[in-house]
């Protein structure tokens, strides 16, 4: 039933999260993307890579921990194990673009319709995209 449901258990996601600022270990790119997965299809992707962090620095100890162990050699390649990729993002779609991001190099968002919501400082940021990388959450 949820999956029937799922651009309406986005969208209410989405409205439930648009006000939220970016907060290291609390509220980033990860933790936005596995809810909206979860909203989605009622379970996540990656709880196991959450870790207990409040800092970037924090952040980037906790993600070399998935790596330094060979399990994944980036975000990328933990992405492509663990859901489905896409020629074209669809809505409800994982997105990574890449950024400067000082932790994973990418920032991950969710498509929502022409544009994929990510989380900014203060707010959602919704950005119209052309070149990213997606994955289904199917």
């Amino acid at each position: 039933m949820r999956q029937l449901n799922a651009r309406y258990y986005l969208f209410n996601y989405i409205d439930e999260c648009h006000n939220k600022g970016f907060n290291w270990g609390r509220w980033d790119c990860l933790r936005f993307v596995d809810g909206a997965v979860k909203a989605q299809r009622g379970f996540g992707f990656a709880e196991d890579w959450f870790g207990s962090y409040t800092t970037a620095r924090g952040a980037a100890l906790n993600y070399a921990k998935i790596t330094r162990h060979g399990i994944y050699n980036n975000i990328i390649e933990g992405l492509d194990d663990r859901l489905n990729r896409l020629r074209q993002a669809q809505i409800g779609s994982v997105v990574a673009v890449k950024s400067d991001g000082e932790v994973l190099g990418y920032s991950l968002g969710i498509k929502v319709d022409e544009t994929c919501a990510f989380v900014g400082s203060e707010n959602l940021v919704f950005l119209n995209l052309n070149n990213y990388i997606s994955w289904s959450i199917e």
